[in-house]
Order: C-alpha cells, then structure tokens, then sequence
C-alpha cells in the first residue's frame, strides 16, 4: 500500500526551467509599442525645455540689456526678477 502512492507521485516529477526574460520581453508587440510611446514622450519633453530655455535666455538677455541701458522704469525693474525666477522654475 505504501508503495503505490511512492510510485504515483515519482512520475509526476517537476520540472524546471529558466527563462531569460531580457530575450521574451522585446518580442511582446506591447514592448515595441510602449517604447515608441515613450520616445514619442521624450522627444515631446526635450523639446518642451529647449524651448523654455530658449525663452528665458531671451527674457534674461532683454533683461540685462535694459539694465544696461538703464531704461527700465523702478515697478518693471522690481518684476523683471520675478518673472525670470518663474522661467528659471519651468526649466
């Protein structure tokens, strides 16, 4: 009696394995998608600073040319740093 629960449960033996996931994972559709979803969203961000960099060194260069110029008037002298500290935030 005992032996053939032994003898059952030795055929059932379990077997394992090993999967590389690095191999399986870039051959999912989702995983093509998902990556040209997030190089679409990178390309969008990159240029979104550039841009915003771009306008604040203009805002700055304007800046300090009327500085230089000494043509600023005293209410838009005291906003100017105001306004250049919420553009230097955004980058």
């Amino acid at each position: 009696m005992l032996v053939l629960p032994m003898g059952v449960f030795a055929q059932s033996t379990l077997k394992f394995g090993h999967m590389n996931s690095t191999d399986i994972i870039p051959t999912m559709p989702e995983y093509t998608k998902a990556i040209s979803e997030l190089q679409a969203l990178e390309k969008n961000y990159t240029d979104e600073i550039q841009r915003t960099q771009a306008e604040f060194t203009k805002k700055y260069q304007e800046f300090q040319q009327a500085i230089a110029k000494d043509s600023l008037t005293a209410l838009v002298f005291a906003s100017y740093p105001a306004v250049l500290f919420v553009f230097s935030q955004r980058c």
